[in-house]
């Protein structure tokens, strides 16, 4: 199958409803965004959206947010469409995904869920290692927390990286990492600067973080 990718920033085009459309079908109602809170970030060029398209139809979807004045971009969501799984297509988007949105001399973060906790564990770690696969590197030593976007249930997540450069092992500073937290907190979640969940893991995090 043949996938072509591209961006979309019109959200009443088809492109942005049959995208939507995986998005409802494939993520979790307490780890997602509101239609019209993705609406509005891709309107006001806050949030980026990328697809990749068979022939007929959208099969991938991907959500990109950019943090203001640093060189991290969080991947927001990444998913395939049911019937397309298993043919390779998100692997071919993280291993190209800076030619694709044309981000350079940037990092790019991820937030999979944390296989030791809830439920859907196997799944889980078969996405976990779907990162670990395409050259993303886990902050060791680190809790993160996603606080509900629907609902009253968090998430216990693990954040990894990856970067053009693809180092096999580096590090950052813990004050880096808990800066990086907070902003994710604010711009993406819209959550208050001494929010009480984020309270919970931020101080936790160690002076030096390790990748691996």
């Amino acid at each position: 199958m043949i996938c072509n990718f591209k961006e979309v920033s019109n959200v009443s085009s088809k492109d942005f409803e049959q995208a939507m459309s995986i998005y409802l079908d494939t993520i979790a109602a307490e780890e997602r965004q509101s239609l019209d809170v993705i609406k509005k970030r891709i309107a006001a060029n806050g949030e980026r959206m990328f697809v990749g398209r068979s022939e007929y139809e959208v099969v991938l979807v991907a959500l990109i947010f950019p943090h203001k004045h640093t060189r991290f971009v969080l991947l927001d969501y990444l998913a395939t469409k049911r019937a397309y799984r298993n043919q390779g297509l998100g692997s071919i988007f993280v291993k190209i995904i800076f030619q694709i949105t044309q981000i350079k001399n940037k990092t790019f973060i991820f937030e999979p869920d944390d296989p030791r906790y809830g439920c859907d564990r196997e799944e889980k770690t078969r996405r976990l290692e779907f990162y670990r696969r395409n050259g993303a590197k886990e902050m060791k030593s680190v809790t993160y927390v996603l606080p509900p976007l629907q609902g009253e249930f968090s998430s216990q997540m693990i954040v990894m990286l990856i970067s053009p450069q693809k180092q096999t092992t580096y590090c950052l500073t813990g004050q880096t990492v808990k800066k990086l937290f907070r902003q994710i907190y604010i711009e993406l979640y819209s959550r208050a600067k001494n929010d009480y969940l984020l309270k919970t893991f931020i101080d936790l995090v160690p002076p030096k973080v390790e990748l691996v």
